[in-house]
Formats: structure tokens, sequence, C-alpha cells
């Protein structure tokens, strides 16, 4: 490591204080979260009929579940759980692309200013919160415990192997595309150490061993079996027509909201291998320069086309009709190949070039299973959108030391945006979380003296996840979990 590196690592607020201010804040911000939907019911009666039977036909999610039980019947549990995950996803990423002070700032930005239609479902809302983010934290441990894994060949270590056991286990049964990235991550950690160092590790075959015994105790719920045959109340997966449901869910969605929507991170991404390349533009022989500055020319479109929709969609409610949905799939899969070709042919070590390629290639495959199951939310994109910030960063951490001091003085910039839109996140959830709590007072008060009450929705609907009482099953587990009387009959307003 330089002495330039070691500097800008260490100048000004240490490291640890900075992560010790972000948990604070964020604990301060998730007890504003209300509790929504599916966290009505784990809160109540339907949550502990569903353990006393072991979650039977209905989910093999089962180390989820038992976190969304345990969260929804504890405010304080769920608010210093989601502020050490969050907070724990932010440290991860940052320890694992070399700790620099504006690499550090773009995670928080990208984190910050998260598209509403993914934050909403994983953030504020338990149920989502419980398993979609909770799970890629896992993965991150893993990645972090194994990111030696390409300078150095590891020590073999038994007394890693029962954490590392229990982590793949545990990981394994929270949501499922998840799951099969953990199983690829396993294999390939276990084939890269053989094939490098002509070793095979204990720990890793722990990882590797519980992640499998993991799904196969996910898979042995009978909710699967249903899926498989057509049978479930809720899942469904292709089994003819596979191609078409492949082409529907990508261009109709996974394109869509893995990545064109996702503006924050695809101009950063853009900006940072600008800076790549012009940082190496001396020492990267002449094919490389055409390609690398070739292929940000489309990456440079995409983000201004990426940004114009988004303003419309957010700012004027402007929605995309399905005859563009085929135009924003192609015109993101140039993006997405010049992103490949930008990393697979700029300047870079050897062992930088493997950790960008490792990044990339997670952000698909962890999205493949969604090709062929329905339903898919955003939510389920959160763990890639996790990737294609750990990519960003890692891209950051490419870049020559001396361009990278240079650019430091952009700290202070993301470091003013990340707080705006902490400003913008506080105002926002203390205006639902004082409507929640109005509204679950008003509704217990009127309920003793009325057999009919009114319900209202909470305010800004972009940032809260199911909210509104339109159906009589969440009226039901609305007065379940706030105890209000069951005779009472609710009216959804909003």
């Amino acid at each position: 490591m330089t002495d330039s590196v070691k500097k800008l690592k260490t100048k000004g607020t240490p490291v640890y204080a900075v992560y010790l201010l972000i948990f604070i804040l964020l604990l301060f911000l998730c007890y504003l979260f209300p509790y929504t939907v599916d966290d009505w019911a784990w809160g109540g009666p339907v949550g502990i009929e569903r353990l006393n039977n072991w979650f039977a036909d209905y989910s093999g999610r089962y180390a989820g579940n038992l976190i969304v039980l345990a969260l929804t019947r504890s405010n304080l549990l769920k608010t210093v759980t989601m502020a050490l995950v969050d907070t724990g996803i932010i440290v991860l990423l940052n320890e694992l692309t070399g700790r620099n002070r504006l690499g550090f700032w773009l995670i928080t930005t990208s984190m910050v200013l998260m598209p509403t239609q993914i934050l909403r479902q994983v953030i504020p809302w338990t149920s989502g919160f419980a398993n979609y983010t909770v799970s890629i934290f896992l993965t991150l441990i893993y990645i972090y415990e194994v990111r030696n894994l390409y300078t150095q060949c590891p020590d073999n270590s038994i007394k890693k192997s029962i954490p590392l056991l229990l982590l793949g286990f545990g990981g394994a049964m929270i949501v499922e595309h998840v799951t099969f990235y953990n199983a690829v991550l396993g294999a390939w950690v276990i084939f890269y150490v053989a094939l490098k160092y002509r070793k095979v590790r204990i720990q890793h075959i722990a990882y590797f061993a519980g992640t499998a015994a993991g799904t196969l105790l996910m898979l042995s719920n009978g909710a699967y079996a249903n899926t498989a045959k057509g049978e479930d109340f809720y899942r469904s997966v292709a089994k003819t027509g596979i191609l078409e449901k492949a082409y529907t869910n990508f261009t109709e969605f996974i394109m869509t909201n893995g990545f064109f929507f996702c503006c924050v991170v695809v101009l950063l991404t853009t900006l940072v291998c600008a800076a790549l390349a012009v940082s190496t533009v001396k020492k990267a022989g002449k094919l490389q320069n055409i390609i690398c500055f070739t292929a940000l020319a489309p990456m440079l479109a995409y983000s201004a086309i990426s940004w114009i929709f988004c303003i419309r969609i957010y700012v004027k409610n402007y929605s995309i009709s399905e005859k563009w949905y085929i135009a924003v799939a192609a015109a993101t899969v140039i993006y997405v190949l010049s992103l490949f070709a930008f990393i697979a042919f700029a300047a870079v070590d050897k062992i930088a070039k493997i950790k960008l390629l490792f990044v990339f290639c997670s952000i698909f495959v962890v999205m493949l299973p969604l090709l062929i199951v329905s339903p898919i939310n955003s939510r389920c994109l959160f763990a890639s959108y996790v990737f294609e910030v750990y990519l960003i960063a890692e891209l950051f951490n490419s870049i020559d030391d001396g361009f990278k001091k240079k650019m430091d003085t952009l700290s202070v910039l993301f470091i003013m945006i990340s707080m705006c839109g902490m400003i913008i996140l506080f105002s926002v959830y203390t205006d639902i979380h004082n409507a929640d709590c109005e509204r679950i007072e008003r509704a217990r008060e009127e309920s003793k003296t009325s057999q009919v009450i009114e319900v209202k929705d909470l305010p800004h609907r972009k940032y809260v996840w199911g909210s509104e009482l339109s159906h009589d099953m969440w009226k039901d587990r609305y007065k379940q979990f706030y105890g209000i009387d069951e005779n009472v009959e609710i009216i959804g307003t909003k």
C-alpha cells in the first residue's frame, strides 16, 4: 500500500467514528418505520399459527420467517436490527473495496438515493427487510471472509468451519434467489482456491455444505412441491413456455427495475468508469484505450436516457408504456455489454480485474432465477442493486492512487448529497410515523364507541409499502395486530 493511499484512508475523521455516526442516524430513522401489510400478519395470531405448524406448505424461508416473527413483536428489536444490518452493508462494501474516502461516500450516496420502488420494500418494510436485506447482508459477510483469496492462499481453519457452516445454513433459508447465489458463491470459492493454489480448505467446504443443507431443508417445504405442480396459492414457476416467461420477466421487469430505474447507480458507474479510463490512459495499450473510451459512449447515453425517464416518472407521474419495454431492454443490454467490455479491457492489474469481473458476474447470477418465476417484485432486485453499488466502489478502488487522491476533493460534494438524501428520508418518514401513530390511536379510541371506523392511508405512498386498508384480509389482520375489536368494521380512506 502506498503512502498516498494510507494518508487518503486516515485523513480526516476516523472511519469507525463515521460508521458509528451512520449507525446512530439509521437508528433514529429505522424507529420511524411503520408496520404494514404482512407485518400485521406475522406480528399477530397468523404468525403464531404459521410457527405452530412450522410453516407447512407456506414457505421454506425458515430463517427469514423466524426473523420477521421476532421483529414484528418488538419495535426496539426491529429498530436496532435494521440499523445494524443497514449499517453493516455499507461497512462491508467499504471494507471490501479499499476503504477509500470518496469510495465510501459513493456507496452511501447510492444507498441513500436508492430507487423508491426498491427502497420501500426492503428498508422500512419489516417483512421485506427480514428476507431481502438480511440475506444479502449475510452473503456479504462471507464475501468479506474470503476477500484475500485472490492474493494469498487461505490457511486451513477448523475454528472458522462451524461459524461458516452456520452462516451458509442460515443464509440459505431466507430468500430463494440469494440461496441460489450463495451456492454458486460457495462452489466458486472452492474451485478458485483449488485452481490457483491446488488446495482445498475445510472452512470453504463447511460454508458450501451449510448452504447445501439449508437449500435442501428449504426445498423440503411443501410450498415448493405445490409451486412445481402449479397448486401454490401465491408462487408459480414456468414449466412450459420457459423462454417466453424469461423474455417477459427480462424485458418488462428485470432490465427496467434492475438497471434503467436505478439512474443514480448507472450515472455513478459511468462516471467512475470514465475516471478509471482517464487515470490509466498512459499505461493502457492503444486497443485498450479505444475499446474503453468507445464503451463509455453508450454508457453515457444510457445514463442520460435513464435520468430523463426517471424524472418524468417520479416528478410528473409518467409511466413507461408497453411499446417502450423492448426498447428499454435493448438499451440496457447495450449498456451492460459496454460495461463488460470496459471492465474486460481496462488497464488494471490481474487481481483487480478478477475482482471486478467477480462483482459484475454476481449482479447477473443473483438475477438469474428471477427469469422463470412469478410473481417478482422490486424487492427481488435489492441483492443485485447492492452488487451494483459494490461494483462502483470496486471500480473506484481500481483507479490509480495519484488520480484517486486528486478526486478526493469530491468527497465534500457526495457528503452533502448523502446528507440531503438523509434529510429527505427523515422528513418523509417523520410524516409517515406521525400519521401512523395518529391513525392507530384514533382507530383504538373510535372502536370503543363505534362499530364503523375510518382508517386513513399513510402519506408519501412512494416510500411505504402496502399501508392502505382496502382488502378485508388486511383489515382483519390490522385489527388483530393492534388489538381492535374484530367486530368493528374498518373503512379504508385516502
